[in-house]
């Protein structure tokens, strides 16, 4: 690994000096893919004031529909009315080899130039920054820490995937990561048992849809639930999930609107009513922040942990909670590139028998969660 980390380090520089600027002569860019990720260039693009033409897709039931505002095209007739002048952006999440062969067709088919999405974030900076990776980024420092976590995990499978999402964030090479498993979030077979769920701690909990797999996986090995989110359209429809549960179930459920943090402070909040939405800077609410360790929560022996970005903030305010209980824990793990194997090793310190599992549930590198696992302590 050591070998291979200097090499990715190298190896950053190198493939940004071979990239050409796909945006150089602002001619035109076609979006080959008109889903999520496509709609989230699109604005960004937007807003860069770089002009979009169409989206390309392969699915034929897209075919000429108008997606804000552009014509849905097939690849071919895309690249007969644009291939000599437009930059083509692959905004497809699914990467790893496909990556391939999605350019290929592109370009057997005439257009000039093709990129991967991954390929354009250092020229469209807004677009996605947790993505996005500076050259100074990691460091040779980085090293023993990144052995030290690699070596926290239990099985192969999160040992690749370790190596394959390290390779990711140091290249931003969009080969380099394998296919997801996108269903089990959460509760992967194998890993986590009903038992772990008996009080389910849910930071960052959106709408409840992790409550709806909760309650369907944990059946009455479920007691307590605590649920806590800061959105207000979000926080809505958690409430509305989480009644549900309290009537028909004898669950004890609390939910609260606020965001779990390091400190009890008002945070500016962008709440978008979406999955994206977080603290910054920038956001035009006021939410109340608020440590774990003030909630109230008892004996708890699952906590989920997924804040867009503030991962590390709300370990920070949870030392006392989770140094006294060390319940399993299941945390997003790549929302900054280094949460990889900081956030691990974080938990290493907390309870030296967890058992470390890694697994991704998501496409283009999100959704990556590491599983810190243990028997719940007794009550």
């Amino acid at each position: 690994m050591t070998e291979q980390f200097q090499e990715w380090l190298a190896s950053w520089q190198v493939r940004q000096g071979r990239l050409p600027n796909p945006l150089d002569s602002r001619d035109a860019v076609v979006l080959a893919g008109a889903g999520k990720v496509g709609h989230e260039f699109l604005d960004a693009l937007r807003a860069s004031d770089v002009p979009v033409v169409a989206f390309a897709d392969n699915n034929p039931a897209k075919w000429g529909q108008t997606v804000a505002g552009l014509p849905v095209l097939s690849a071919a007739e895309a690249v007969s009315r644009f291939g000599r002048d437009a930059t083509f952006i692959i905004t497809i999440g699914r990467v790893g080899s496909g990556v391939d062969e999605i350019r290929a067709q592109f370009s057997s088919l005439g257009a000039r130039t093709v990129v991967h999405f991954t390929e354009a974030i250092r020229i469209v900076p807004r677009i996605w920054p947790q993505f996005f990776l500076a050259p100074d980024r990691f460091e040779a420092a980085d090293l023993e820490r990144c052995l030290a976590a690699y070596r926290l995990f239990r099985d192969d499978q999160s040992k690749a995937l370790f190596l394959s999402h390290l390779r990711w964030r140091a290249t931003l090479d969009p080969v380099a990561l394998p296919r997801p498993d996108y269903d089990d979030q959460y509760f992967p077979p194998g890993i986590i048992a009903p038992r772990h769920c008996a009080a389910f701690v849910d930071v960052g909990a959106f709408t409840g849809d992790t409550l709806t797999d909760l309650s369907r996986f944990a059946g009455d090995a479920l007691r307590a639930y605590y649920g806590f989110e800061p959105d207000a359209k979000s926080y809505e429809t958690l409430v509305a999930r989480a009644s549900d549960v309290s009537r028909s179930s004898n669950v004890h459920v609390v939910t609260k609107r606020v965001a779990i943090g390091a400190t009890r402070q008002m945070v500016s909040f962008a709440g978008l009513g979406a999955a994206t939405s977080q603290v910054n800077s920038e956001g035009s609410e006021q939410v109340e922040c608020a440590p774990l360790d003030s909630m109230g929560v008892v004996a708890p022996t699952y906590v989920k942990i997924d804040v867009e970005g503030a991962e590390a903030e709300v370990l920070a305010g949870a030392a006392g909670t989770l140094g006294r209980w060390k319940p399993t824990v299941a945390i997003a793990s790549y929302h900054r590139p280094k949460d990889l194997f900081d956030l691990p090793l974080w938990l290493a310190a907390v309870a030296p028998d967890y058992r470390f599992y890694l697994r991704s549930h998501g496409d283009a590198g999100i959704d990556l969660v590491c599983y810190a696992v243990r028997e719940p302590a007794a009550v």
